[in-house]
This record gives structure tokens, sequence and C-alpha cells, in this order.
């Protein structure tokens, strides 16, 4: 079985990435490794506290990192996506 490897990933620059739940775990270590190819990530999560220490941890890392939060609740709340959907409308 081959193992996933951010090393092997090209730079990504130039290029936008959504993480969901970006605050921990697997979301956490996808934002790291995308900001890591010089990717802007943008951290959607449901806790703006703890999105702004998962991007505080990750700049100690990446320094450079190119981090947004956006607030997100996809267990409770239809709104949030709704709302993000705009957000991401008027940056595009």
């Amino acid at each position: 079985m081959t193992m996933f490897n951010f090393n092997a990933i090209p730079s990504q620059k130039g290029r936008i990435a959504i993480v969901t739940g970006a605050n921990t775990g697997l979301g956490y270590e996808t934002a790291l490794g995308l900001a890591s190819k010089d990717c802007k990530v943008i951290m959607s999560c449901r806790n703006k506290d703890k999105a702004e220490k998962a991007m505080a941890d990750i700049r100690k890392e990446v320094p450079n990192a190119d981090l947004e939060f956006i607030k997100l609740d996809l267990q409770n709340s239809l709104k949030s996506v709704r709302g993000i959907r705009e957000s991401l409308q008027r940056k595009a």
C-alpha cells in the first residue's frame, strides 16, 4: 500500500483550497500540508477562536502561509452553508 505524502506534491501557488474542520485532526493536517505548498487555504470551521489558534499554529510551521477563516457549521446550520457560498462569490 502506498502512503500519501505531501512532499510529493508540487507547489500549489495560485490555487485556493477550502478545508472544512480545519482547526483539528485531518482537516488541520490538510490545511497545514496545503499551506506548506503555497496554496491559499480557506479554513472553514464552526469556532472562530479554535480556527485562529489553528491558524497561529500553522504559521509557526509555515510563516508565509496564506490563510483565511470563514465560519461554517455543517452540522447545525444550512444558513451557514449559504453564507459561505455568498462570501466566496463576493471574492470571485
